[in-house]
């Protein structure tokens, strides 16, 4: 099985629990409780659904070398000095939340699922930031 392949699976059982996106976004405030207010007003389920597509828009970047530019360009835009003034440390966090969560949800984690995991969200957040 690809690395692409395993990345996929592993995001599949993890969005298959009814917890997960509860549970990063609980790691993501514990580790950076300065962007809990920047949610006050989000409409979550729609939160969860721009999360599933930027993962998905990092796997297919990892695939194929090419970023969803439109939405990259949206997420840069909103998330960026316009927007909510995120910087690389507060991204860095939400990698570490992200990956935390990830090994705690998907039965099947190990060490070099984590590695390629971070690798890939790093390079999508890199991608971001440009």
């Amino acid at each position: 099985m690809g690395q692409l392949t395993e990345l996929t699976e592993s995001f599949r059982r993890c969005t298959a629990q009814p917890y997960f996106f509860d549970r990063f976004y609980a790691r993501l405030f514990e580790l950076l409780p300065s962007v809990k207010p920047l949610f006050d007003k989000v409409e979550m389920e729609h939160q969860q659904a721009m999360i599933r597509k930027g993962i998905t828009s990092f796997l297919l970047m990892a695939a194929s070398g090419n970023a969803d530019s439109e939405f990259l360009h949206g997420v840069r835009h909103s998330h960026g000095e316009e927007g909510m003034k995120l910087t690389g440390r507060d991204y860095g966090y939400w990698v570490d939340a992200m990956i935390d969560t990830i090994q705690a949800t998907d039965p099947d984690y190990t060490r070099e699922l984590g590695d390629a995991w971070r690798r890939v969200l790093e390079r999508g957040i890199q991608e971001l930031m440009r």
